[in-house]
């Protein structure tokens, strides 16, 4: 496959293609692959069919990371981020001792430089692992030591010998040859001893050539943009430091020099991150990068988008098996309401009802849920239970007027009525029969129009409950409309 080729998910075409399933023959991305239990989510160890269930195969990272080259602003920024640019300023600070003594300067300068190229490795070695923010300083990694930058200093100091064999072998072209070689395979090699800290791998030329090989083309994209930023310090250099005081001159050149290098650092840990499956590195932690805009029906939940893609596929009896587990397994709000809609529409009315009963009592004690939203849900729920099966009851009377009154006041009028009707039946004894009926009359008003019918529950309501604490409000209401109907018939 061409590096720039993208295959998009089969269900969220906005987002590249993670896995494929050579069961179903489909590309998914990662956010709808099924995650297997007990597995570190940071690392994408295995995934599998939402559909099938079966193992999926890796499309290779290449096609859902976005290019380096896209992100090219974003290295040039790497080193202004907090921790970073901290840390290099106080470095160059340190270089304004050459002003007090040559040799404290130089014993400053040899020190930052150490530093610095340190906290480079750490930057490309961050990076290549999934972070794309600068490291804080107490971050460490395997290879980062001591030892590290003195392998460096080995690195050129052994290519500096192949050099001069090649010449004393070859003589100039071999030189050319040679040194062109090593030139272009100077980010691979700093790359191979960032990973794995070995000085043999970073000046075999077979393992520079793979490495190179193993990029591909965009390797000399990247040695294209590393030359250009050399060019872009340089050039940076020689302008500011005309105007800059002597004194300041080693901290400036330094800070340039080290905001430079961090930056290119940064790009190369991106490249090895970017081809980290074909170059065997696997300490990757995973990274999903955030559409820009919303997606219809795509979820944080990976359970809730496996839900979704078996709907899509019309497996409704897998999707609700899998809820069912779920919300035994790990009760959650949106669980209830996915299963709760996928019953409804499956018309399995007993399930529906079981499971309405159980949802009602796990929303009704959702205290940090406001209590409007929470009630509002549950008179929903309990209505389209009703509709299901009208001998569906919940036993709290006072529970049911709160359910009823919560649906009036978000306008469901057909929710509110399914609610309370047979309300007297069911609750001959409950002190909310008048507030119950009085809701009732106010609904046959405002969304029936059945003014007459609201007046003869009103009636009976100030005939039956003279003295309840309602009646006030029964009586307004009633005098209300009784108005509307005198002016309607005159």
């Amino acid at each position: 496959m061409d590096n720039n080729a993208k295959i998009s998910c089969k269900y969220f075409p906005q987002l590249p293609a993670r896995w494929h399933c050579p069961r179903c023959m489909i590309d998914i991305s990662d956010a709808c692959a099924k995650r297997p239990e007990h597995t570190d989510d940071r690392y994408e160890i295995r995934r599998d069919c939402p559909i099938c269930l079966e193992p999926l195969q890796s499309l290779g990272i290449g096609n859902s990371i976005k290019p380096f080259w896209e992100r090219i602003p974003t290295f040039f920024v790497y080193p202004a981020k907090s921790d970073a640019l901290v840390y290099i300023t106080v470095l160059s600070l340190l270089n304004v001792l050459f002003t007090v003594n040559t040799l404290l300067g130089i014993g400053a300068f040899l020190m930052t430089s150490y530093a610095l190229l340190l906290y480079a490795y750490k930057c490309l070695n961050h990076v290549a692992r999934g972070h794309l923010e600068a490291p804080g300083l107490m971050v460490d990694y395997r290879v980062l030591n001591s030892s590290l930058i003195f392998k460096q200093i080995m690195v050129y100091f052994l290519v500096g010998l192949a050099l001069r064999y090649a010449e004393r072998q070859f003589g100039m072209p071999g030189l050319i040859v040679t040194g062109a070689f090593f030139l272009l395979g100077l980010p691979a090699s700093t790359t191979l001893l960032a990973i794995n800290g070995s000085i043999i791998d970073a000046v075999n030329p077979v393992s520079i050539f793979r490495t190179m090989a193993t990029i591909g083309r965009p390797y000399f994209i990247l040695y294209l943009f590393l030359q250009l930023m050399l060019g872009s310090h340089e050039m940076l250099q020689y302008t500011a430091l005309k105007y800059i005081p002597d004194f300041l001159i080693m901290p400036a050149g330094f800070f340039l020099q080290a905001y430079f290098t961090l930056a290119m650092y940064a790009m190369m840990g991106y490249v090895i991150y970017q081809y980290h499956e074909p170059l065997g590195f696997n300490e990757v932690r995973k990274v999903e990068e955030s559409p820009h805009k919303p997606i219809p029906g795509l979820s944080a939940d990976p359970l809730l988008n496996e839900i979704y893609i078996l709907n899509i596929e019309g497996k409704q009896d897998a999707a609700i098996k899998r809820l069912q587990k779920a919300v035994n397994r790990e009760p959650k709000p949106e669980y209830y309401a996915r299963l709760h809609r996928l019953l409804q529409s499956a018309g399995r009315n007993a399930e529906l009802c079981q499971n309405g009963e159980t949802y009602l009592k796990f929303l009704l004690k959702q205290e940090a849920m406001p209590r409007s939203k929470r009630f509002y849900e549950a008179a929903g729920v309990y209505a389209d239970c009703l509709r299901a099966d009208p001998a569906f009851q919940y036993q709290d009377p006072q529970v049911v007027f709160k359910l009823a009154e919560a649906a009036f006041q978000n306008r469901q009028f057909d929710d509110c009525l399914a609610i309370l009707n047979g309300y007297h039946k069911r609750f001959p004894q409950s002190e909310l029969l008048p507030n119950a009926y009085l809701v009732v009359a106010k609904v046959m008003v405002e969304h029936k129009q059945d003014d007459a019918q609201a007046k003869k529950i009103l009636d009976a309501l100030l005939k039956r409950y003279p003295d309840h604490a309602v009646t006030p409000q029964i009586k307004e209401y009633h005098q209300l409309v009784s108005a509307i109907i005198e002016r309607e018939t005159a």
